[in-house]
């Protein structure tokens, strides 16, 4: 079952996001971009796997004459970063571990970008695979929930209930610069005060998502990714 979201929609989704105004103050700490029940994630780190997927990007000849918004970029690093260390959480607090089948993608992502420098490569590897990571977590939790025969739906029903139980419980807090990640019924939201915006349909792959036209070419050679 394919489940994996395009790269280029999540990073399109993040660029509509940011045209939102207003930001919520959260419990973040200087140099944090977000944390997960006390487990940091820093903006240090945000910009070092942001600026390794814009290499990566720029190493497939596919994406000459793309641009993507630098912020975009960072919204997604911050989000994979994010969505990565709440799996892992997932995967203590409920016991469980994923069957050695499933796979995140990482094998095809790595094979898509060969021609990159190998340390960009792992580097920037959670903006192309924490969605399928987290998805294929979900999907244990469920399993472990209702058993393997249940169906597709209803263990991705029940595994939704399980980790949105555990989200209103854990203790997330996002920097305001950021978009925070919400568990939804059926998708991974992120959120930016009152604008919610699907990135992740559990159920289906999700379709690309369009970007304002010309709305990453107009910004500064150091404000995006390619052009």
């Amino acid at each position: 079952m394919s489940l994996r979201r395009p790269l280029v929609a999540v990073l399109a989704v993040s660029v509509l996001a940011l045209t939102g105004c207003g930001v919520t103050a959260t419990g973040v700490h200087p140099g944090q971009a977000s944390s997960v029940n006390g487990e940091t994630i820093s903006i240090i780190e945000v910009d070092d796997v942001a600026a390794s997927a814009c290499a990566v990007l720029k190493s497939d000849p596919r994406f000459a004459g793309q641009v993507l918004a630098g912020s975009a970029v960072r919204n997604a690093a911050q989000r994979s970063l994010t969505l990565r260390a709440m799996a892992d959480q997932l995967l203590e607090d409920f016991d469980v571990t994923l069957p050695t089948t499933v796979s995140d993608g990482s094998e095809d992502y790595r094979s898509t970008y060969g021609n990159a420098d190998p340390a960009d490569v792992e580097t920037a590897e959670p903006v192309f695979t924490a969605d399928q990571y987290f998805t294929n977590v979900l999907v244990a939790i469920g399993t472990e929930e209702v058993g393997a025969d249940a169906g597709q739906e209803a263990i991705i029903t029940a595994g939704v209930e399980q980790v949105r139980a555990w989200q209103a419980d854990a203790d997330i807090q996002t920097n305001p610069l950021f978009e925070a990640v919400e568990i939804g019924e059926t998708q991974i939201i992120t959120t930016r005060d009152d604008l919610s915006v699907a990135t992740t349909d559990f159920a289906v792959e999700a379709t690309s998502a369009e970007a304002p036209e010309g709305f990453a070419a107009d910004l500064p050679e150091s404000q995006r990714c390619g052009g």
